[in-house]
């Protein structure tokens, strides 16, 4: 789904179509036209825009699909956790962070499912509930399962706003990519998120306030599948 993907990319970096185009170097004309689907870019231009979005170009052009069960045990996987944790912060920032939703089936019924893959690596994000939900994150590597998050939170007050979490999500660091940040603000709203440990053993909370009263909760915990 190349012309969905590109207008996701674009949208999370505040592009216009003229912008977009002149960081590539073609018309906004042509730009349109790739995001309808009418035509797809050569690859000079599939190189550039993933250089541009920092995706690969296996991202661009591959419909994400449930990663495949391999054969052999987790043992013999080996995983470069500084790796890890930089494709863990882009997944999160292209997922529910972005406010854009994916149009994908859910892993069960009822379920809000959120994928991103950058190859070898695949992130799957799914929850069930909504003012009170529960739901897991889960990364995998050459199809083996190597980190998982999981969470339960709930909503307490009408004044809770998710555009603003996702906001607050938006600005996770790459050194802690578990949920949020520490601290973000706009107006009355207020994010905090507490956490400890690392990528491979961690445990936090975080939380939404309106006009200084706790509007949401949230409780999480993970960390990696293997040593």
């Amino acid at each position: 789904m190349f012309n969905d993907k590109l207008k996701m990319l674009r949208k999370m970096q505040h592009f216009s179509q003229d912008r977009l185009a002149e960081e590539i170097g073609v018309s906004r004309q042509a730009v349109a036209k790739w995001e309808s689907g009418d035509i797809f870019p050569d690859i000079t231009n599939l190189i550039a825009l993933s250089q541009l979005f920092d995706v690969s170009i296996d991202f661009l052009v591959k419909k994400p699909e449930a990663c495949t069960k391999r054969e052999g045990p987790l043992e013999e996987v080996a995983i470069d956790q500084d790796e890890l944790q930089r494709f863990l912060y882009k997944a999160k920032i292209r997922t529910y962070a972005s406010g854009i939703e994916q149009d994908i089936d859910g892993l069960r019924e009822y379920s809000h499912d959120y994928l991103y893959e950058d190859p070898p690596y695949h992130y799957h994000d799914s929850y069930v509930g909504n003012e009170i939900f529960s739901g897991q994150e889960v990364v995998t590597f050459e199809g083996y399962p190597v980190w998982a998050l999981s969470y339960q939170g709930r909503v307490l007050h009408s004044n809770f706003s998710s555009k603003f979490l996702k906001e607050a999500l938006f600005h996770v660091t790459p050194e802690r990519p578990f949920k949020g940040p520490v601290h973000f603000q706009k107006g009355a709203s207020v994010y905090h998120c507490q956490s400890d440990g690392d990528l491979a053993w961690v445990t936090g909370r975080e939380e939404v306030y309106f006009n200084e009263e706790k509007v949401y909760e949230l409780v999480f915990h993970g960390g990696l599948l293997k040593e």
